[in-house]
């Protein structure tokens, strides 16, 4: 680029013109770009919102369908937790098995019941019953079978176990 010299005022008011003239510009073709950008992320994530809509309603009606009785035993037969398809695998997972209180029962009222057991539960190394439940302390002694089913509903406690549904995609091809 070919240096600019400036000799007079008047070269440089000219050249202060011409700068301002360059700067508006400048400024207009950024709003523009910036107006653009936005218009065209609206537009992407107009397009990717239904999709994703789409996407959740294939889910549901794909776990539905799963989960429906008939299916259920056809396709996944007793012990078997997961369906294996071309495009990807379906499968039931339980959770950790975690103990709350029965229906009705307070921590209170189970720390009152608990004291039955202090005995068990300090051969156990578990530092309970007192000042809190310790619940996981408890589901150690029933996993050891220091206190049974029967013992948790008498302190008023169940085990409880949730299933929860995954979907794992395999890597897409051409499926349609």
């Amino acid at each position: 680029m070919k240096e600019i010299l400036l000799e007079s005022p008047v070269d440089v008011e000219q050249a202060l013109n011409r700068l301002a003239v360059l700067e508006a510009d400048i400024q207009s073709q950024e709003a523009d770009a910036t107006k653009e950008i936005v218009d065209i992320r609206e537009s992407v994530l107009g397009r990717i919102g239904k999709k994703e809509e789409e996407a959740k309603r294939l889910r549901v009606a794909i776990e539905d369908w799963a989960s429906d009785k008939k299916n259920r035993k056809e396709f996944f037969p007793t012990g078997s937790k997961s369906l294996d398809l071309r495009a990807g695998t379906l499968s039931f997972r339980d959770s950790t098995p975690s103990l709350v209180l029965q229906k009705g029962w307070k921590t209170d009222d189970v720390l009152n019941e608990l004291k039955q057991y202090i005995p068990e539960i300090r051969s156990a190394g578990i530092k309970q019953p007192e000042p809190t439940l310790d619940k996981n302390g408890i589901k150690k002694l029933f996993d050891k079978g220091i206190i049974g089913e029967f013992d948790l509903k008498t302190l008023g406690l169940k085990i409880e176990q949730d299933e929860s549904f995954h979907i794992t995609l395999n890597k897409l091809e051409s499926y349609a």
